[in-house]
């Protein structure tokens, strides 16, 4: 029978340092024993079993896991039974891996980081320390891999370690690190020049080995790099460029860190050189130009002053090298500084410069009516003057007078001057020593008006003047004729020795203003006088009396041209004046009350101004008419007319007579006056009517008449010639004649028997008949036949003859 073998006793697992292997060694067990099975385990999971011969007692396992614990079961085999014995240990934990220190440009901080430790572990613990000495510890959960430690001492140098734990195992990795070194301090450009840059610094805080300065320009090192001990606070640069803006850079040095702060140092620019502040001939602008400076500079900065007062300023490229102000006061001195601009810094010259005075403005020269003088004027120069310069010269640019007058002076006249004559006038502005433009003006001085200027004639349609020729200096003349409405007449142009003129086929009685222009350049001067045409006559004058014997009407159409009013003056014919009246827009009159026959002047008197024209018309009042016109002595051929006279306080010359028809006779006046009532007319016409017409007559040249007083008379008609009458039969006879040579209307024929003058025939005829039987008479007897002619109521001689009838004893009785 087999007992249970014993198990092992002092079971030894070892690591033997190492992290993935375990040796393990026993004391061999007492009894019998056919073997040894050694089981590693991790967690009841078998890793590896190893069976051992009995005469071994130690065994070793590899590969294993870092930092894992394991488990140890040897068992004592013996036959079928066994009996164990145990024992445990951990692999040493492995290192971590790509172990770094950062300090991340930070002056107090440093981070660690690793890989992850392979196997198992339980933490990690990082420690720091300065020179051995501990700073800090930090335990890491298994699940992180980086820690930080602040508070660190700038530029410091650290070792760093960290360790794997696992059970009271641990396997460290050390790494050194630094803190970034801190930067200097209150770095400070403290001094500058055109040429120099000083600067200071405080000390940096923490380990400082050494520091090193750079200076720099665009990036780009000027000098080799210049290392100072840590106790150095400051630093003078050089020979540098002006207006050049550095960079300098203090390196803080520890160890092989660094840290770096720079300042920008910008030297002073150079001023400007030669800078020359020109007007350019402008009143209103000055040209600053300059030359650069050396060194660099970013623009410059042009600045005008009046007065110390800043009035512009003006940004101007580095490149460019001059610059003009505009809108400047004429006259005025202004200061003006260049200043030479780099980044924040200036440099500046100054200079001084005067822009031309600006010239006077609304330059006249007046004449201000004058022949003699010239009166200058002009308003104040724009800008600063000092006085005017005031030059008269001649046409051809002859300097005449100079005169000078202060600036507050806005005129200057000349005396004494030539009439008509045309001058230059310049004036200068003058202020600080510049003249301005000159102002040009011309004047001439008022040409003197002709003198002695007078009518020398003048009719209804004609003007002549006369004129003494102008002073001093003229051009021409121009002589105008202006209607009372001042609109132009006639114009005449006349060259200067011109000394009368004349203007026809003027209008009657208008009041011209004769105007004499003396011309000399632009300018004139001008004397004038006022001359009348003398007024036309009234036209077509006429009177007529309109058959009245005591009224004249006067007719007539208004005179010609300008009339103020016509003075109508009637005289008697002894020139003494029976009415007068005044009138303009009458084209006839009516006098009343006048003598019958009697003749009278009109003077028709046209006034225009002081002249006057005249017309005369005679008129003559109708005479009283005659009366009671009467003819006695009426023959054949002949009478005699009377009538009754006018009054004797008219006026009558004559008596006209006047009849019809009109047959040519023969009037006699049986008296010597013509004014005889009584007239003789012969060579009438027998047994013709006549109208006599009796008129007085007044005027023997030029007659009026009286209205006609009319009368009819007829004269006798003639008898009839050669009457013979005869028998015809024994109781009729036969009658025939010859007619008169008269007016006649017919005949009337009677029969009487001459014994008993019994009427046996009575009979008007006709005028045509010149043959007549009267018949029924009685045979054998006598008979008178009378036969008269018969004009109207007027009748001839009888002419008679007879005769006797035939004796007839077998006659038929029969009445013819």
């Amino acid at each position: 029978m087999t007992t249970v073998p014993s198990s092992v006793t002092g079971v030894t697992v070892n690591n033997s340092g190492r992290s993935d292997y375990l040796s393990v060694s026993w004391l061999p067990a007492s009894g019998d024993v056919d073997s040894y099975l050694v089981t590693l385990s991790h967690d009841d999971q078998i890793i590896q079993t190893l069976t051992i011969s009995k005469s071994l007692s130690e065994c070793s396992f590899s590969s294993l896991t870092p930092g894992t614990l394991y488990n140890v079961t040897i068992t004592t085999k013996s036959g079928k039974y066994e009996n164990y014995s145990f024992g445990r240990e951990r692999t040493v934990p492995s290192g971590v891996q790509g172990l770094t220190v950062s300090n991340s440009a930070r002056s107090d901080y440093l981070k660690v980081s690793w890989l992850h430790a392979s196997g198992s572990f339980d933490s990690y613990e990082v420690i720091i320390k300065n020179n051995n000495d501990f700073i800090q510890t930090k335990s890491v959960p298994k699940d992180e891999n980086e820690c930080v430690f602040t508070h660190l001492v700038p530029g410091r140098q650290y070792s760093v370690t960290v360790s794997t734990r696992s059970g009271k195992y641990e396997t460290s990795e050390r790494v050194f690190g630094r803190t970034m070194p801190e930067s200097v301090k209150e770095l400070t450009l403290s001094n500058r020049s055109t040429e120099d840059l000083q600067v200071t610094w405080s000390k940096a805080e923490g380990d400082v080995d050494k520091y090193e300065i750079q200076l720099l320009y665009n990036d780009m090192k000027i000098f080799p790099p210049i290392f100072l001990g840590n106790t150095i606070e400051e630093y003078w640069f050089t020979a540098l460029t002006p207006g050049r803006l550095y960079k300098i850079v203090v390196l803080t040095i520890s160890g092989d860190a660094q840290r770096a702060t720079f300042i920008e140092g910008l030297t002073i620019p150079s001023a400007v050189r030669n800078i020359n502040v020109s007007p350019n001939g402008m009143t209103d602008s000055l040209k600053v130009s300059w030359t650069p400076g050396s060194g660099d500079v970013d623009s410059y900065t042009v600045t005008i002053f009046q007065q110390n007062h800043q009035l512009d300023f003006r940004s101007v490229s580095k490149d460019v090298s001059e610059h003009t102000f505009h809108d400047l006061e004429a006259g005025e001195q202004y200061r003006v500084v260049v200043q030479s601009n780099s980044g924040a810094l200036h440099n500046s010259l100054a200079a001084f410069g005067r822009t031309i005075p600006a010239s006077v403005q609304e330059l006249l020269a007046d004449h201000a009516y004058s022949s003699h003088s010239l009166l200058v004027s002009w308003q104040k120069a724009p800008g600063v003057a000092e006085r005017y310069d005031i030059l008269l010269l001649n046409e051809q640019g002859v300097l005449l007078s100079n005169k000078s007058e202060p600036a507050t002076a806005k005129q200057h006249k000349f005396e004494d001057l030539l009439p008509g004559k045309k001058y230059k006038i310049h004036i200068l502005t003058v202020s600080g020593g510049l003249f301005s433009k000159r102002a040009e003006t011309v004047g001439r001085t008022v040409p003197a008006a002709v003198t002695n200027l007078k009518v020398t004639k003048n009719t209804t349609d004609q003007l002549s003047f006369s004129w003494t020729t102008s002073q001093g200096e003229l051009d021409s003349y121009d002589i105008f004729l202006y209607n009372p409405d001042k609109s132009l007449h006639d114009r005449i142009s006349g060259e200067q020795h011109l000394q009368q003129c004349s203007f026809q086929n003027l209008r009657q009685g208008r009041m011209y203003r004769m105007v004499i222009v003396t011309h000399s350049g632009d300018l004139s001067n001008e004397s004038s006088v006022f001359g009348r045409t003398a007024p036309a006559p009234v036209v077509g004058l006429k009177a007529s009396n309109r058959n009245m014997t005591d009224s004249l009407w006067f007719t007539w159409n208004p005179a010609a041209g300008d009339v103020d009013f016509y003075e109508f003056n009637l005289y008697n014919p002894n020139g003494t004046q029976k009415e007068s009246l005044q009138g303009k827009d009458l084209k006839e009159w009516y006098f009343q009350g006048l003598v019958p026959g009697r003749k009278y002047t009109l003077v028709v008197v046209t006034h225009s101004g002081d002249l006057i024209n005249t017309a005369n018309a005679e008129g003559r009042t109708a005479p009283s008419p005659p009366s009671t016109v009467s003819f006695t002595d009426v023959a054949n051929t002949s009478l005699s007319i009377t009538w009754l006279g006018p009054p004797d306080w008219t006026d009558y010359d004559d008596f006209e007579l006047q009849w019809l028809p009109k047959d040519p006779l023969t009037v006699f006046n049986p008296y010597s006056s013509s004014k005889s009532k009584v007239r003789i007319i012969y060579g009438l016409r027998p047994g013709r009517l006549y109208k006599f017409s009796v008129r007085t007559v007044s005027g023997d040249s030029w007659k009026t008449y009286s209205q006609s007083q009319s009368e009819s008379v007829r004269t006798k008609p003639d008898k009839i010639q050669s009457l013979h009458c005869r028998p015809q039969t024994s109781t009729a006879i036969a009658c025939s004649w010859t007619p008169p040579d008269s007016d006649f209307d017919g005949y009337s024929v009677e029969c009487k028997k001459m014994d008993t003058r019994e009427v046996e025939f009575s009979k008007r005829i006709e005028k045509d008949k010149t043959l007549l039987n009267i018949m029924t008479l009685v045979p054998h007897k006598r008979y008178l036949v009378s036969i008269k002619v018969h004009s109207a109521d007027m009748t001839s001689e009888v002419v008679e003859d007879s005769t006797i009838t035939m004796i007839d004893r077998k006659w038929n009785a029969e009445l013819l």
